[in-house]
């Protein structure tokens, strides 16, 4: 198979941010600077093009709120969310809350997420399946049923995942039961061009024929590139829970749909008050990425113990640092007060499935059982609750695992979510986190969307707290040396898209060149000195098998490269050897500079 060695290489979601260039080098303070400027993009928009406010998005947004509205009131419709990776976990995230609000309300739930890899991918890393076009037309197909009209949103960042691609292409061309939407971060024109194995259509054909098509909607707002190059779990995903939520409060809100462009403004811009009130906590959420940052320098883990919608949050962030970062699934590692039943995963219990894997062990009780009696001085654990969420009952849990993890040693930290002027944690809590930090967010919702908010959680504290642990775990990996720059060194290439990423994050950080970047990514896919003309034939996909099977060998793909590129007479095993010796590739590359 012949390899195109760029993806779209205009995207602006895999661009650096000229921003960030220096992120890899910058301490905990100045990673928040930074991660507040790059988030002012979503709203101001990126190079001239336009960003959430405005009003040709807010437009497109009324207009799928106006379907959605008709799909509520429906006997039988159904509003299908789909996406992969981190768009898929917001999908879940979302559509759960608004079937709470439509239950609690007496209306039939209707909405349905649709995730690539199934239930186990909300919080465990499954990028593979992205790419699996046969996977998503089967999943759409399910999702679907009988319903004689479904209102589907497609969510790809990058204009990029195949799951995706057929699912839209499908819907096209049912326009008498379909309004398909394609929500993404990327101007159309840049939607990725390589062709998807095993299908007759690039990503790039399937939003051309979108553009003109009946009842179908494009929603592309350019927040520009992410702080950290190609993480769309960061601006990518924040955006996308925005525009869901707003979206969906206007329909949900019902009334005139005249007036959904007023109701939508007005949550954007509750949004971007309740962000740039999150980093008035700089300095505090500046202490939470030393207390993590610290201790995944000296080798040790990272726990968050999460309640309510936040305790959500908390797993899907854990669950994204295997993929970004090459960490084991146990070194950040998140437990769900209330477990499976908390979460309302459609799928239930996935012990049943799993039982000798620990990864599906969400409780509570689990981290008493399974990781409290290992803890030790190097360990970090981040309680995360909001006060609406506590009870003597939760008080009571928190404390005796506080207790085991101070006698331990480990660092204990705290993200507390309180209305201004309430108190930010239950005296009991505070006392035991003594040098932890708290943070208060904004706990009241705007009229805008207060309709599914309520007890379901508050969508306003929810953004706050995804930026806290984005930056928690983000600024932690930098802390540990695994960002270059403002690029991703030690990612784990397990997919079309990532193998694309390493061959761009291989030539920026090496200075070599996308073909010498693509031989040296196979030389360490493979483990070999020389490439041969088989090794050159392999699909992408063959390449994403080798990389788990390079992973279990314990072979870190992209830091290897990265040495093979710089120096290209250095064989694998050196290459291997010197990183075992140093494991911060940035480190290596200074010492082969002098």
């Amino acid at each position: 198979a012949k390899v195109r060695l760029t993806m779209s290489t205009a995207a602006i979601t895999e661009q650096p941010n000229p921003l960030t260039e220096n992120l890899g080098s910058s301490t905990p303070d100045e990673i928040l600077r930074l991660l507040r400027q790059t988030d002012a993009q979503m709203f101001a928009g990126w190079g001239g093009y336009p960003g959430l406010s405005d009003d040709g998005v807010i437009k497109v947004m009324a207009e799928v709120a106006t379907e959605a509205a008709a799909v509520i009131a429906s006997d039988d419709g159904v509003i299908l969310v789909s996406g992969c990776g981190t768009s898929g976990r917001v999908a879940f995230v979302v559509a759960t809350a608004c079937n709470a609000l439509l239950v609690e309300t007496g209306r039939r739930p209707c909405f349905k997420y649709l995730m690539a890899g199934g239930d186990a991918a909300l919080f465990t890393s499954r990028e593979a399946p992205e790419d699996s076009w046969h996977e998503g037309l089967a999943t759409l197909k399910a999702g679907a049923g009988n319903a004689s009209t479904v209102l589907f949103i497609g969510i790809t960042s990058g204009l990029s995942a195949p799951f995706v691609a057929s699912q839209l292409e499908y819907c096209r061309q049912k326009p008498e039961r379909f309004c398909t939407v394609l929500l993404g971060f990327n101007p159309a024109a840049l939607a990725r061009t390589v062709p998807i194995e095993g299908w007759d259509k690039t990503f790039a054909d399937v939003v051309k024929a979108q553009q003109d098509a009946d009842r179908c909607h494009l929603i592309l707002p350019v927040v520009g590139p992410e702080a950290l190059t190609g993480s769309t779990r960061m601006k990518g995903g924040s955006a996308t829970k925005m525009i869901l939520e707003s979206m969906f409060a206007a329909a949900l809100g019902g009334g005139d749909v005249v007036a959904f462009p007023e109701r939508i403004w007005g949550a954007l811009r509750e949004y971007e008050d309740a962000i740039r009130t999150t980093y008035l906590h700089q300095k505090a959420i500046a202490g939470l990425v030393t207390l993590a940052g610290t201790a995944m320098q000296a080798g040790g883990k990272l726990f968050y113990l999460g309640t309510g919608p936040f305790g959500v949050a908390a797993l899907v962030d854990a669950s994204e640092c295997p993929p970004t970062y090459n960490a084991g699934w146990d070194e950040v590692r998140a437990f769900l007060r209330g477990g499976y039943t908390t979460l309302s995963n459609v799928e239930g219990d996935l012990r049943k499935a799993n039982p000798a894997e620990g990864q599906f062990i969400l409780e509570w009780s689990g981290f008493g059982e399974l990781c409290a009696t290992t803890l030790g001085p190097n360990d970090a654990v981040i309680v995360v609750v909001g006060t609406e969420h506590t009870d003597a009952a939760m008080i009571a849990e928190v404390v005796a695992m506080a207790s085991v993890v101070t006698s331990s040693g480990a660092k204990l930290g705290m993200i507390s979510v309180g209305t201004t002027g309430e108190a930010v944690a239950p005296a009991p809590l505070s006392s035991l986190c003594t040098g932890a930090v708290h943070l208060e967010l904004p706990a009241v919702a705007p009229a805008a969307i207060r309709s599914i908010a309520g007890r379901h959680g508050n969508f306003l504290a929810e953004i706050g707290v995804k930026l806290v642990l984005n930056a928690v775990t983000t600024g932690g990996h930098i802390m540990k040396g695994k960002i270059l720059g403002n690029r991703m060194v030690d990612l784990q290439v397990s997919n079309n898209k990532l193998f694309y990423r390493t061959i761009g994050i291989v030539a920026a950080c090496s200075g070599g060149t996308d073909p010498a970047a693509h031989t040296a990514v196979l030389r360490a896919l493979y483990g070999v000195d020389e490439v041969t003309a088989a090794h050159q034939a392999h699909d992408i996909s063959r390449h994403v098998v080798e990389s788990a099977a390079a992973i279990i060998r314990g072979v870190r793909v992209v830091p290897t490269a990265i040495l093979l590129c710089r120096t290209p007479q250095l064989s694998f095993a050196d290459a291997c050897a010197q990183l075992q010796e140093c494991p911060n590739v940035g480190q290596l590359l200074t010492r082969h500079e002098a």
